[in-house]
């Protein structure tokens, strides 16, 4: 069997320019932005998280009722609109189901610490309960 030469083009060394196919047309090609600037139109920094002034909100697991499948109960004084928020965005950060019964958040996960690092990131201060 006969090795097959190397026919890759060599890379170009950090002095030299990129040939790029604007380059070869003729087109000015424009500088890249510089990534210590922000690019317009792009939030400068996100926007702060809201301080919950209530106790944590108490993270459990269940499996009663729900063959066996493990959910995450939040048990807190959040109630009415402000709950329903919080679970939709609760939603759509950990990408898992969810409900509002009986004042409880119930979460479709067993992973408390993404659940609490999400709680975080609203600005609810949070507590792993339970084995």
């Amino acid at each position: 069997m006969s090795r097959q030469t190397d026919k890759r083009i060599p890379s170009t060394t950090p002095d030299e320019p990129r040939m790029t196919i604007a380059g070869l047309l003729g087109v000015p090609v424009p500088p890249k932005p510089s990534p210590s600037l922000p690019v317009s139109g792009a939030p400068a920094a996100p926007a702060p998280a809201k301080k919950w002034k209530g106790p944590p909100i108490e993270i459990w697991i269940s499996k009663q009722g729900r063959a066996g499948k493990a959910v995450s109960l939040l048990k807190s004084n959040v109630n009415g609109a402000e709950a329903q928020t919080l679970l939709v965005a609760l939603k759509r950060r950990l990408a898992v189901g969810g409900a509002l019964k009986d004042g409880e958040i119930l979460l479709q996960t067993a992973d408390r610490a993404r659940v609490a690092l999400a709680l975080q990131d609203q600005g609810y201060p949070s507590k792993i309960c339970g084995g």
